[in-house]
């Protein structure tokens, strides 16, 4: 099938944003670097403009089977007061960033996560507790990452709520998905010089929702504990990954 490749990418960037709260960006951005030859900023600008629609359409598909949405005034605004100035800042630093650079600020970042997550010890605190100075710090973090390197900010967003400060599997996945929404919006803009429409991405689009529609479904299913170590498995794949794949940039 011709566009079976293209297929598979897309349902399981879509399935795994939908399951873990994370955008598409860690799949997406080295997927179109090394399977499709895009320039990594290419790459970034495009994975940010196609967490848009895959981000809105998860955040639907979970509201509409679990009637649940984060409490906005009393903490989730304070995400986005954070991912505001991130992006800002993010967006500044990233236009004199060559791609050389990007590729190793992105895997340093990863072998971070990959340390804090794997020592982390699953808790479960309520997020409503969690002090204000806490959410702006992560909404911050998320966002200047998302601007700078188009990975959306649901990894930063998913292991500091877990690995950090204790939070739910379930309840951080359902968070980061709407700061993934909030900050790609804000990235896309701030970006959108970088990007250039490709057919490619129609077929990747379509089967990602096709995904995000099966993760919110799966994920129903399985258990707090279950869902970390599928996120914790899912970061090593794509660390490594990383780390194989990307021996050369392209300028």
């Amino acid at each position: 099938m011709k566009h079976l490749k293209t297929i598979t990418i897309g349902l399981f960037i879509g399935f795994f944003s939908s399951l873990l709260g994370m955008g598409p960006g860690l799949i997406l951005v080295p997927s179109l670097h090394i399977l499709y030859d895009y320039p990594l900023k290419q790459a970034a600008a495009s994975s940010l403009v196609m967490m848009i629609p895959i981000a809105l359409f998860s955040c639907v598909t979970h509201y509409l089977h679990t009637q649940s949405f984060p409490d906005f005034f009393n903490w989730l605004m304070y995400v986005y007061l954070g991912c505001l100035v991130g992006s800002l800042l993010g967006v500044k630093i990233r236009q004199g960033v060559s791609p050389r650079v990007l590729k190793f600020l992105f895997l340093f970042f990863l072998v971070l996560i990959q340390v804090k997550i794997w020592m982390s010890i699953s808790q479960a605190s309520d997020v409503s507790t969690i002090s204000i100075y806490h959410h702006l710090a992560i909404g911050f973090v998320a966002s200047f990452l998302s601007s700078l390197m188009g990975i959306g900010g649901g990894v930063v967003i998913v292991s500091a709520y877990i690995g950090v400060l204790g939070i739910a599997s379930k309840p951080t996945a359902l968070i980061s998905i709407y700061v993934v929404l909030f900050n790609s919006l804000l990235a896309t803009y701030h970006g959108r010089s970088d990007f250039k429409f490709d057919p490619v991405l129609k077929y990747i689009l379509i089967s990602a929702l096709l995904g995000a529609l099966l993760g919110t479904l799966v994920q129903s299913y399985v258990s707090d504990d279950f869902l970390m170590q599928v996120f914790k498995g899912f970061l090593l794949i794509v660390t490594l990954k990383m780390s194989l794949g990307l021996r050369q940039v392209k300028q």
